[in-house]
Parts: structure tokens; sequence; C-alpha cells
């Protein structure tokens, strides 16, 4: 597996420095997969090994003015060398995924499209055809072994007019259904998986959008699409949780299948350029308002509605419709759910135009400068997000290197699980050690006496353990 990677370091020139910090890291994860075998460790081998050899790439020199966080570079370039799925291990570091299997990613389905999908994601591709077109899709259950494919699914088109007993029917595992239809009506429309429970098909990511546009649109310099839905988690490496679902609880939501990417990577675009941008709120089951901070639609075309002048668009579950727009100004526009609460959950993204500073992505924990570098524990602080550099320590006196990346102020405080809550708000006389509320750049370290168990580390400032700003943290014997 070294070899592999070897290569691609002498193609990225690596320092020397680089290559023995990586070929240390990917011999420990090859020595910890060894050891799990054949345990519970749902994870395959092959990407995780090869994420851990090459979960720096992204500090290639080759990259030296590239202002982005190491961590997004090296998912770009791991995409741009076939390696997609070793992307998500490589940007969350994958010898974090090997020492706690809780941290294996869940399942996603989702649909490919004329070859195209997008893995790591729970994002299928959009499909766009003209008002007018004649229509046809193969649907192929599975189209190899490789896809693990081993239950029955189906294809719904909110923009076709068919019979759906006759089309949208459950189609097994290596087998396929034609569906032919006249694409009569303009708009934004939701295709999804019909096999029961719906639900769970759905909330596991097999939906989509499909545009038919409208005879003649109105041209524009750009177009962009953002389809909003949800995730449930369930169990390491397994699919969404059915209970969260029923309850209309979700843990992500986010935009084209991977929540607040577009944070980290923003979508580049020009000052004063025309833009058309199409929404689809794919659910499962919230609302959306979907809105661009820093300006107004100039146009709107909702569920076949014209508008103008519009601040916000309103979708519920299937919805969809898109905005024209300019950025009159060089800046980071922000573009959300208004819905706070889910925006804090991942549906979140910016609009960055050229010319603008790049906005910092969240960095990846890593041992703070002075006090804090010889901590047992490093805590990174964002805004209303906590990395820690280890799911848990042994029981004792711990201590803990803080430091607040935030635009705001944030301050570590440890509460043992689950937080007790009053009116929404952590419950001081609960908190087990707390730190300072720490501007953005400072840092701090914080010791506390622990006793094994199951802890929380949070925000202890007002409002922020509600707006996700928490983790869980073990304490072994």
């Amino acid at each position: 597996m070294s070899t592999k990677a070897e290569r691609l370091w002498d193609r990225y020139r690596y320092p020397d420095w680089l290559a023995v910090h990586s070929r240390v890291v990917g011999r420990i994860a090859e020595a910890l997969v060894a050891g799990l075998r054949p345990g519970r460790q749902p994870l395959e081998a092959g990407p995780i090994i090869l994420g851990a050899y090459l979960h720096d790439i992204g500090r290639s020199p080759l990259l030296a003015g590239d202002e982005r966080d190491h961590n997004i570079l090296s998912g770009l370039v791991l995409a741009a060398e076939g390696l997609e799925p070793c992307i998500e291990l490589a940007r969350r570091h994958a010898i974090y995924c090997v020492l706690d299997p809780a941290l294996a990613p869940v399942q996603a389905w989702t649909y490919t499209v004329n070859g195209k999908g997008y893995k790591g994601t729970a994002a299928s591709a959009p499909i766009v055809v003209n008002e007018g077109d004649k229509v046809q899709v193969t649907f192929v259950n599975g189209g190899s072994k490789a896809m693990h494919v081993d239950m029955a699914h189906s294809i719904d088109f909110h923009s076709a007019e068919v019979a759906p007993s006759k089309y949208y029917v459950d189609v097994a595992p290596g087998k396929k259904e034609v569906i032919s239809f006249v694409a009569k009506h303009p708009g934004v429309f939701m295709y999804h998986c019909a096999t029961q429970p719906i639900l769970m098909h759905t909330g596991a990511g097999m939906m989509g959008m499909m545009v038919v546009k409208p005879k003649n649109l109105a041209p524009v310099d750009k177009e962009l699409w953002v389809a909003q839905s949800e995730a449930y988690i369930g169990k390491p490496g397994g699919l969404a949780d059915m209970d969260k679902l029923n309850a209309k609880k979700p843990d992500v939501v986010m935009f084209n299948g991977y929540a607040n990417q577009y944070k980290a990577s923003p979508i580049t675009v020009k000052r004063g350029e025309r833009i058309r941008l199409y929404v689809l709120n794919a659910g499962p089951s919230l609302w959306s308002a979907f809105h661009v901070i820093g300006t107004v639609f100039d146009r709107t075309t909702v569920e076949g509605v014209n508008g103008h002048d519009s601040q916000t668009i309103s979708l519920a579950p299937s919805q969809g419709g898109w905005v024209d727009f300019t950025l009159d100004q060089v800046g980071n526009y922000p573009f959300v759910t208004h819905a706070f609460g889910d925006m804090t959950m991942g549906a979140a993204g910016i609009l960055h135009t050229a010319g603008a500073p790049m906005p910092k992505a969240p960095a990846a924990a890593a041992p703070a400068a002075s006090a804090a570098a010889n901590a047992d524990v490093n805590i990174t602080l964002g805004d209303m997000w906590i990395k820690s550099t280890a799911p848990s320590f042994k029981a004792g006196k711990i201590s803990f290197g803080i430091k607040n990346t935030g635009a705001t102020g944030h301050g570590l405080a440890i509460v043992k699980a689950p937080a007790k809550l009053v009116n929404g708000m952590v419950d001081h006389h609960t908190l087990l050690a707390e730190g300072q509320v720490l501007s953005g750049g400072q840092s701090e370290t914080v010791s506390a006496t622990l006793k094994p168990g199951s802890y929380e580390l949070i925000c202890h400032v007002p409002g922020h353990y509600m707006a996700g700003q928490h983790i869980p943290f073990t304490v072994t014997s």
C-alpha cells in the first residue's frame, strides 16, 4: 500500500519531514486494522490505510499558495486522483476511524446519472432537460456486484405524468425499468425512491433534482444547483435511524449531501455576473427557507409562481424553484436556510467572489501553542463546533488544551452525559470543569479529574449548546 502512496508523494514533491510523518501514520493504521480483524470494524481496510498514508497530501508544496485548510485540499487532490473512497477518511484523518469504530461513516444510498455520482456524500446528480423534451429513463438497480445492492428499489419522477402503478414499481437487484414521458411542465422537480418504507429510502439519500427548463428562459452568466436534505445518523456503518426519521429529529441538515461543504470549499463566482441558482428541498421532512445573505433575488420562480424582489423562498419537502440575482460587491456571501436551527446543523455555504479573501475552513484539532502543547487532549473551538484530538482518555487528572479559532467568544466545559438542560440551557450546577470565555485566537489549559464514564465536552456560553456546540467524550478505566 505504501508503494502507491509513495508514487503520489513523489509527484506532489513531499519534503522529507512530511514523508516520514505520513509513513508513520500509515503504518500505525495498518497495525490497528490488522489488530481489529476479524472483529466488528465495518470499514474496508484499503481506503483506511491508503487514506492514512495520504491524509496530509494537501500540505504538498505544490499547493502552498492555496489558503484553504490542508484537510480540504487533501480531499480535492484525492478526488482528482480518482481515490474517492479515501476522501472523507483523509479529510477527517483516517486513523481516528481506526481507533474509534464509532466514527465509521454511515451508509448513504444515491442515484448515479449517466455515470455521474458523488461518492462520499448523500447527493444524487441533477437531471436537466428542456420543456417539451421526450425523456427516457433506464433505471438499473445495482449495475455491478461491487455496488452491494441487495434489496429492491424504485424511482418516482415528480416531473412525469405516467401511471405510478405501472412505472414506479419495485425493481429487484440487477434488474431494470424503463420510463418514458414528455417533460411538459417547467420547474424544479424531485425524483426519489418510492419503495416502502419510503421514509427510510429517502432518508438514506435516494432522492435528487430534475430541472425542466422553460422555453425562452433568459440566459444568465452562471447556473448553480443546491438540494437541501436531512441525515438521520444510525449505527456506525449502518443506515439511517428510523426512530429519528419518524420523530423528525435529524443529526444533520445539508446542501448537496454533505454538511457545511461550501463553507469549507466556497463556490467561486464573479462580482456583477447574473447567477441562476436552482433549489430543491428534498427533505424528507423539514421545511426550507432559502436565503443568500447580502443580496436580494431579482426574479424567483417557485412551483410555477413567478416573483421578484424577494429575500427568501419557502420550500416544503419536494418543492423547488430557481432564483436570479447578482452580487454587487467583492466579498463572501453566505447562503443558508433561514430556519437557523437547521442552519447550525450544516445547511450553510458561501458564495465567494473572485478578489475577496478566501474564508478559512474549520481546522482539524491540533496541539495549540504555549502551555496547551503539553496537554493530554487538545480541543479546538469554532463557531458552533468543537473538535478533539482524541475521543477518549484514561481516568484520572486530564488536561485539556483549548484554542478558540472562531469569530465569537467560546469556552469549554465538561458535563456528565447526557447534559442536563433547563429552559434550553445547560444547568451550570452540573459543570465538572469550566474554562474562560476565550476570544478568537486565545487559548488556555483546563484540567479535570474524571472517573470512568460518558461525558460531553460543551461550549458553556448561553445558547451555544443548543446550537450544536458539544461532542461526546469517554473516560476509560
